[in-house]
């Protein structure tokens, strides 16, 4: 059974487009490979990230081409690659220190490939768990409001990330947030069809369906989603189940350190119904900023 799942990806040493080497899988989800390469020009490190979507591809006996498992099924597998693609067209318009920073993208092997710079460190949900001496303060100030400022630039080219929540946020070894995975994001103003990519808790009720409309304002709430997690050490309810019953627990349930105003800022941002969260993170940004300053002042 291991022989057939590591037939799945690239094997050590595999060189891509003469210039990058596969040297081990880092992760793997429905859609794509990850792995940590080498670029052989630069001699550095950095992420390479092959299209590969289970349900419809098969590697070759070559170990390197991707073919697709049913001729029926060729427009989806070619649509899906480009819509793969379409993360390395965001990023290159992004140079951000956030923001995962863009190197290269290619069709290869009858897939694509999507290079990017390799951070050092730590997915936000293993930073919360091993740095939990950080005080609350901390956090906003190094990690939360950096964060809410990377976001807000993918906003004003009109970019919705959509998939915001802690594994996709690394923390780096100088304790900066990087947003990555932006296989979900599109241009919300422009894209009338929507693909459905969902994280139970950390996803609003309008990435359920693919022609609900969506904005800035669900980028809002999977931002306060994540800063619920923080805060109580556990994701809130997932929205399809509030929907009749709303039974998400207040955070001053868990975490009575932040202010009543500020706890009732996060709640009103994980509202199932977009009309009552924050339109945009302009004012988020805002009641972020008093509440680090709050925190500050009580230390003092």
């Amino acid at each position: 059974m291991n022989e057939v799942i590591a037939y799945l990806w690239l094997e050590h040493g595999t060189i891509l487009k003469d210039l990058y080497q596969i040297k081990r899988k880092l992760s793997i989800s429905e859609l794509s490979i990850v792995y940590i390469g080498w670029d052989l020009k630069e001699n550095k490190e950095l992420i390479i990230k092959e299209y590969y979507p289970k349900k419809l591809a098969l590697r070759d006996l070559d170990k390197k081409t991707v073919l697709c498992r049913q001729t029926s099924l060729k427009d989806e597998y070619y649509k899906s690659r480009d819509i793969f693609l379409n993360e390395a067209i965001i990023l290159k318009a992004y140079n951000h220190k956030n923001i995962a920073k863009y190197i290269d993208h290619f069709e290869e092997n009858n897939t694509g490939y999507i290079i990017m710079e390799h951070h050092e460190g730590k997915t936000l949900d293993e930073y919360m768990r091993e740095e939990r001496e950080i005080s609350i303060s901390g956090f906003m100030k190094s990690i939360l409001i950096p964060l809410v400022n990377a976001v807000n630039e993918l906003h004003k080219k009109g970019i919705i990330h959509r998939d915001i929540k802690p594994n996709n946020i690394v923390v780096d070894k100088n304790n900066n947030p990087i947003v990555i995975d932006f296989g979900s994001a599109i241009h919300f103003k422009k894209c009338a069809w929507k693909k459905i990519f969902v994280t139970p808790g950390f996803s609003p009720i309008e990435f359920y369906s693919e022609k609900a409309k969506q904005g800035k304002f669900s980028d809002v709430y999977s931002l306060a989603a994540t800063l619920y997690y923080y805060l109580c050490g556990k994701a809130p309810i997932e929205a399809t189940e509030r929907i009749i019953e709303d039974e998400i627990e207040h955070i001053r349930s868990y975490n009575k350190e932040i202010s009543y105003l500020f706890s009732k800022i996060i709640m009103k941002n994980l509202s199932v119904d977009y009309k009552r969260r924050f339109s945009s993170l302009r004012l988020f940004k805002i009641f972020c900023y008093l509440e680090y300053f709050h925190l500050k002042a009580k230390k003092v």
